[in-house]
């Protein structure tokens, strides 16, 4: 992500689900944030602004098609999805 952004981008908090290392230091020291172990998920959490920043290899007419592409492939995926199910039924 640090590449695509041409900037520094650091996590709010990080949490694994592994246990806690004897010493988590180094992680901390890694992510500059709070780390938490133990937790459901591992996940990372960044601040709006930061996720709401243009990738520096966006492009606007292909961000077009990519915005339309998923809602109608979607949809005929679940058109295909239903037919076979009914066929198999």
């Amino acid at each position: 992500m640090r590449a695509n952004l041409r900037r520094t981008l650091a996590p709010l908090a990080v949490e694994f689900i592994h246990p806690a290392p004897l010493d988590p230091s180094p992680q901390v020291r890694a992510f500059g944030c709070p780390v938490r172990f133990d937790a459901p998920l591992c996940r990372m959490l960044f601040a709006r602004e930061d996720l709401l920043q243009p990738l520096c290899t966006s492009n606007a007419i292909l961000d077009g098609m990519h915005d339309r592409t998923p809602s109608s492939g979607w949809r005929a995926w679940v058109a295909t999805a239903s037919a076979c199910a009914h066929a198999i039924a």
